[in-house]
């Protein structure tokens, strides 16, 4: 960021945060679809989505 005013920083960084929340919320929506599309015999080891995920599971800061 090359802004020096405080409140265009503040600005430019939540516009930053928004663009990233936005991001997350769409791959974990993509990665809900897929999973739902899987069929029904076909056996998942649910434990590697968190390799996946766009988020962690222990924590999530925004």
């Amino acid at each position: 960021m090359s802004k020096r005013d405080w409140m265009e920083q503040r600005n430019s960084c939540s516009c930053l945060t928004l663009i990233l929340a936005c991001i997350i919320y769409w791959q974990a929506k993509e990665i809900h679809r897929v999973l739902l599309q899987c069929p029904p015999d076909v056996e998942l080891d649910l434990s590697l989505v968190e390799h996946i995920s766009p988020i962690t599971w222990d924590n999530v800061i925004l």
